[in-house]
């Protein structure tokens, strides 16, 4: 009996924060969402399931849910592909390589809100360095911060900050792959494109499926790097994703109820997503 009290003492501080940072918010969004809640006096009405009926009809959530994808897919699958090059050139034995190493994680330990701050002023289509270069070369600014550039530009700014996680998690991964594999493959007279497909690969498969899940689940939800370019440069409405759009309804439109109709099809499709990346990733396997 003391076994089991001494076992419920030491699981009970993490099952309080589990409870109390997840469940608990994910149950009560979910129960919120089946009412009409004004932000500002939390007066609610019950409404059952009329608020997911409108998000059926609803064309800016549909916008933001296709805004969600783009980002979501296309900068994890640019992060993951850079990471893992970058982590392999990081890899080598070469002169100076600890130094790049350290100057490589940089932009994931400076502040978001500083990152995109400055990548804000380095592209500004007035007075930003990157426009003034390309005026130098004889081209006219590029307005990268408004119209449909914006989420070229929320993409190159995510996948600059967030990228050396997967350089970190690959090249950690990478310096367990003992190198007798490698001298025996050398051996056999493999070349290094077969070196890598037969033997890299195969030890980075784990590391890659859970680098890929972890990537996807923050950019999809992510709400503080669009958020911090969100109505910059006219860019809000080409960059509002299901965080933003859930945000922007329950403190600027005050509807509390429908915004957390949103977060709870934004966790669905979460969960659903990661459901089939186990499945092909364990299926590869």
């Amino acid at each position: 009996m003391k076994q089991k009290q001494k076992i419920i003492f030491l699981l009970f501080p993490s099952l309080f924060f589990l409870f109390g940072f997840f469940l608990f918010p994910v149950m009560f969004a979910f129960y919120l969402s089946f009412f009409n809640v004004d932000t500002l006096t939390l007066k609610k009405e019950f409404i059952g399931l009329a608020n997911y009926l409108e998000l059926l009809t609803d064309p800016k959530f549909y916008f933001a849910l296709k805004n969600s994808f783009i980002y979501g897919c296309v900068s994890t699958i640019i992060e993951v592909g850079l990471g893992i090059g970058i982590a392999l050139i990081l890899n080598e034995r070469l002169k100076g390589i600890s130094i790049i190493r350290g100057i490589s994680i940089f932009p994931y330990v400076i502040p978001i809100v500083v990152s995109v701050v400055l990548w804000r002023w380095m592209l500004d289509v007035s007075f930003g360095i990157i426009n003034w270069l390309t005026e130098l070369v004889g081209f006219q600014p590029i307005p990268w911060l408004g119209g449909p550039l914006a989420m070229v530009t929320l993409v190159i700014v995510s996948v600059w900050i967030f990228t050396p996680f997967i350089i970190v998690t690959t090249l950690a991964a990478l310096q367990q792959i003992p190198e007798s594999l490698y001298d025996a493959a050398k051996i056999d007279g493999t070349n290094a494109l077969q070196r890598f497909y037969y033997i890299t690969l195969p030890q980075l498969r784990e590391v890659m499926s859970a680098a890929i899940i972890i990537r996807w689940i923050w950019m999809f939800n992510k709400f503080d790097v669009p958020y911090a370019l969100w109505g910059v440069g006219g860019s809000g409405i080409f960059i509002t994703n299901l965080p933003i759009y859930a945000y922007i309804t329950t403190y600027n439109y005050y509807r509390a109820g429908y915004g957390n109709a949103i977060c709870v099809i934004m966790t669905m499709i979460l969960v659903a997503s990661i459901a089939i990346l186990l499945t092909f990733f364990k299926q590869r396997g």
